[in-house]
């Protein structure tokens, strides 16, 4: 029996269950969006915390030739002796201070470059710590390791360069 045979009651039937079922399946999709941002937020120990701690290691093309189990075991170590990641309200914090005094009416240069030079202090004892890990790790591998290991930078550079 065709749909055209069907009395239109259960044609009509039909289309709305297709609708509910479609409507049914935005719901969920916007749901699950939403949880994600929520759930997935950039928080201590979160994503973006092991992200930060990776940039610090090196620069991201050195970090991306790594093997994911090297990544996270280096990112583990340079936690444990690392200066500790500041928090988002820390890092709000200091760049609130650096626009106050960017839109003071007597602007306080000197003040300002103080600011600066403490997050510049602040980024470089990071990247030091990062670096301190991230060649120790290098020296602990084999010759051979560190033969594959240059060569998947040169194709990890050669990728962003093709970009």
């Amino acid at each position: 029996m065709s749909t055209r045979d069907q009395p239109r009651s259960q044609r009509t039937a039909l289309w709305m269950r297709i609708t509910l079922l479609i409507s049914l399946a935005v719901n969920l999709l916007i749901l699950g969006a939403i949880l994600g941002a929520v759930l997935g937020r950039d928080r201590e120990g979160g994503p973006g915390d092991r992200l930060r701690a990776a940039r610090d290691l090196a620069p991201p093309p050195f970090v991306l030739a790594l093997e994911p189990s090297d990544r996270r075991d280096l990112v583990r170590s340079y936690r444990e002796i690392g200066p500790d990641q500041p928090s988002r309200d820390e890092i709000r914090t200091r760049l609130q201070a650096i626009l106050t005094e960017l839109r003071a009416e007597a602007f306080d240069a000197d003040a300002l470059a103080d600011l600066l030079a403490d997050q510049r202090n602040r980024n470089l004892a990071r990247q030091t710590a990062g670096s301190e890990v991230f060649v120790g790790h290098l020296s602990e591998m084999s010759h051979e390791d560190r033969q594959a290991y240059a060569d998947k930078l040169e194709s990890v550079l050669r990728r962003g360069a093709k970009r």
